[in-house]
């Protein structure tokens, strides 16, 4: 019954869905494994079975910030920036994902956000993606989250309970998320706070998934400090800094 509910009013249509039973048990689990039989529901809503996930022959590919201009967005790129290269954001604790996304080529004082070329073909995600970074922080104690995009024309989708006199829920282009207290980098039960201005390496993992991003769309990723949609807000944290000559995505395709 939960996981109608969850389903219902928590996945997006057009989103994977992934299950996995277990030989012999009858029973399922959300996080499959290697011999597991797993089904994935597709953008288009048809169904698929393997007897393997992630997908065989899913390998990491790794994709380094570039800079931005204030008319341009970052780019995901296959060599490092400049040594010298940085970009700067600061917490606004009451920004929405929605707003968070939006415009990405636009320069925007509350997020940074690093798109891909358009795609040549289609490309199929299937695991866990890690960010890395290189960071400064204005304060002694922030979150890092980061937000996987599919950015490609737009398509409303509407909930199978919208009606007239309730219009369906904005369904947002993210397919994972993910988010690091940076405080807590290297324990989750005893803290290390920041030393403000000292630049710290830091990597996390995003929620692990399989999606497939079509041809001609761009695979984005938008990095922010809080997301009160996602996490606790963190009332301490203040501006950041990322290095981008240290920091990129990892993705398995």
């Amino acid at each position: 019954m939960f996981s109608e509910w969850y389903d219902e009013y928590f996945v997006p249509r057009g989103y994977a869905v992934v299950e996995a039973a277990v030989p012999g048990t009858g029973a399922s689990e959300g996080c499959p494994t290697t011999g597991a039989q797993v089904t994935v529901q597709r953008q288009d809503g048809a169904w698929e079975t393997s007897s393997d996930w992630p997908y065989e022959g899913t390998r990491p590919v790794r994709m380094w910030f570039g800079p931005a201009t204030p008319t341009a967005a970052g780019t995901l790129r296959g060599t490092p920036a400049a040594r010298d290269a940085a970009q700067s954001f600061t917490d606004d604790p009451a920004q929405t994902e929605a707003t968070m996304i939006a415009a990405p080529e636009a320069a925007a004082p509350h997020r940074l956000a690093y798109l891909g070329e358009p795609l040549a073909e289609a490309v199929h995600l299937s695991g866990t993606a890690e960010v890395r970074v290189r960071v400064t922080s204005s304060s002694s104690s922030s979150p890092l989250t980061a937000l996987l995009v599919d950015y490609g024309p737009a398509t409303p989708q509407a909930a199978a309970n919208a009606s007239e006199d309730k219009p369906p829920p904005q369904v947002l282009p993210i397919v994972t998320r993910g988010s690091i207290d940076v405080k807590n980098r290297h324990s989750l039960t005893e803290p290390s706070p920041l030393r403000p201005g000292r630049t710290y390496p830091v990597r996390w993992r995003l929620h692990a998934t399989d999606y497939v991003f079509p041809e001609g769309h761009r695979i984005g990723l938008v990095i922010v400090a809080n997301d009160r949609e996602y996490i606790t807000p963190d009332p301490a944290a203040g501006s950041v800094t990322l290095d981008l000559a240290g920091s990129s995505l990892t993705l398995p395709l």
